[in-house]
């Protein structure tokens, strides 16, 4: 649709598409986003995901602790969440540059 309004052709914006909208509704009710929880194909273990990710080592260990938690013999959940926060004390150190 177009007019000719003080001499300049004008538009209206396209409209989304029912397909669109309904996309757009989902991630709102959901959180999804296939910016933030796409996994690469070639991706086959924690590790994988850390380095396409570009982790450093404290966040990668935030990951890898998050990911177990509770399941790795021999500790505990709530050894694996004192480890989440000793890791993200030190990230944040470290993004404060006092480290």
């Amino acid at each position: 649709m177009g007019g000719n309004k003080g001499g300049l052709d004008w538009k209206l914006p396209e409209q989304p598409t029912q397909i669109e909208r309904n996309e757009a509704k989902a991630q709102k009710l959901t959180g999804w986003s296939s910016n933030y929880y796409q996994i690469p194909e070639s991706a086959k273990e924690i590790q994988d995901l850390i380095e396409h990710r570009d982790m450093n080592f404290s966040v990668g260990n935030i990951f890898k602790a998050a990911y177990r938690l509770g399941q790795k013999t021999g500790t505990t959940e709530e050894y694996d969440l004192e480890k989440i926060i000793w890791f993200a004390k030190r990230e944040i150190e470290r993004l404060k540059g006092c480290l």
